[in-house]
């Protein structure tokens, strides 16, 4: 199975196999398992890995320092 599969995706995670595909300690997971989107399965926590990549994109910080020097070059000035 193709891991870009989107039925590959839609397959609900556990917080350690979210630990392992976020690179992230799993008390992490734990810790802002409420803003992850998440479901709740009986006592545990799941996760859809593609739901997990929308919100991770959603958290990306642009830094205003580093964009304006990048248009700055770009237009030679």
């Amino acid at each position: 199975m193709d891991a870009s599969d989107p039925v590959h995706d839609d397959l609900l995670r556990t917080t350690k196999e979210l630990a392992v595909y976020l690179h992230a300690p799993l008390s992490w997971i734990y810790h802002h398992a409420q803003d992850i989107p998440r479901y709740r399965v009986g006592r545990g926590l799941r996760f859809r890995r593609s739901e997990v990549a929308e919100w991770v994109a959603a958290q990306r910080i642009v830094d205003s320092t580093t964009s304006a020097r990048a248009s700055t070059s770009l237009l030679g000035t």
